[in-house]
């Protein structure tokens, strides 16, 4: 019998994104399927099984769609705020062994990890032996509206922003949609789903019409492309397919030369920032004009790799001091 909790607690490390985190290596066909079962995501290459546990994104104030999971956006920031002063007093973890007593019989032999990293300054990720991590979300919410001091910082907030923020959905115009499509199938992307609506995104900062060409990074590139005038920019677009990690495929950037001398932007999500860093290494003889735009960076660290950066619903352009993620967020929300 697979003891999934002793799994979980004794392959816990260090990843190479920048994070803490359960990482299961193995060529036992029987191990990989029974923790598929319980909700790990599976790799597969060169007979080595690489496994990683249920993820539970908890908070995180940069992503829009994930900072709109409570439709609330107030609630997400004083949440964020919160758990920090949860950390610092070194309460965090004690917290949610007692969200788990008051529900001891469903999480019997459940372990769980709170992942820590440089790149997690604005994000709070909770990894799990199992998929009942996902059940803890919701105890978790309940059991922080109970608590006095949550509810009071949540009314300072509230206070201090109002309703000022203006976050607005918009529907994909046809040929965006159909470009969507078209690009997912023919990358074999199956894990993602075309996008008819999406959040209204403000480019005031970033003129994309001075690129000769746009680098969307597989596969992370599918949810983030929504944003983007497709049918707009179809004729610049190229797709380069990185991996940091070799376990998770094969590098391909295409043709090189039709790159020479020309104006780039390359477009991803950003965590670690090493793929960031492994692209402008490749173009560095190819051209100088070469400009990252990183989407939901976590850190301001790795924020500053990039030129430009998305903030919940606003690019930002770099300045002289570099960025500060959180002074961002609190002008988009009226603070």
């Amino acid at each position: 019998m697979i003891m999934l909790d002793k799994i979980f607690k004794e392959n816990i490390q260090f990843s190479k994104y920048g994070r803490s985190g359960a990482i299961v290596l193995t060529r036992n066909k029987n191990t990989a399927i029974k923790l598929k079962q319980a909700g790990w995501n599976c790799y597969l290459k060169d007979d080595i099984f690489r496994l990683n546990p249920p993820t539970l994104n908890l908070v995180d104030i940069v992503d829009i769609e994930k900072s709109l999971q409570y439709q609330n956006l107030i609630f997400n920031y004083s949440l964020y705020k919160y758990i920090q002063l949860l950390n610092k007093k070194r309460k965090l973890e004690d917290y949610f062994f007692n969200v788990i007593e008051e529900h001891k019989i469903f999480f019997k032999d459940f372990a769980f990890h709170i992942s820590i990293g440089p790149i997690l300054k604005y994000a709070v990720k909770i990894e799990g032996s199992d998929s009942r991590i996902y059940k803890f979300k919701p105890y978790l919410i309940e059991y922080i509206l109970e608590d006095k001091n949550f509810i009071e910082l949540y009314n300072k907030y509230i206070t201090l922003f109002g309703d000022k923020f203006n976050i607005k959905q918009e529907y994909i115009k046809k040929e965006n949609v159909k470009l969507q499509e078209s690009y997912i199938k023919q990358y074999k992307a199956n894990n993602c789903r075309c996008k008819n609506r999406t959040i209204k995104v403000d480019f005031s900062q970033i003129d994309i019409e001075q690129f000769d060409y746009i680098i969307f990074i597989l596969n992370g590139c599918f949810k983030i492309m929504p944003y983007f005038d497709l049918d707009k920019y179809k004729n610049k677009i190229i797709f380069w397919e990185i991996h940091i990690d070799k376990t998770k495929g094969t590098n391909d950037v295409g043709d090189l030369e039709k790159l020479k001398n020309k104006s780039i932007l390359v477009i991803d999500s950003i965590y670690s920032g090493k793929t960031m860093l492994y692209i402008k290494k490749i173009l560095k003889n190819i051209t100088d004009k070469i400009s990252i735009l990183g989407v939901f960076p976590k850190s301001d660290s790795v924020a500053n790799i990039c030129d430009y950066i998305i903030v919940l619903n606003k690019v930002i352009k770099k300045c002289e001091d570099g960025f500060n993620i959180e002074k961002e967020i609190i002008k988009i929300l009226g603070g």
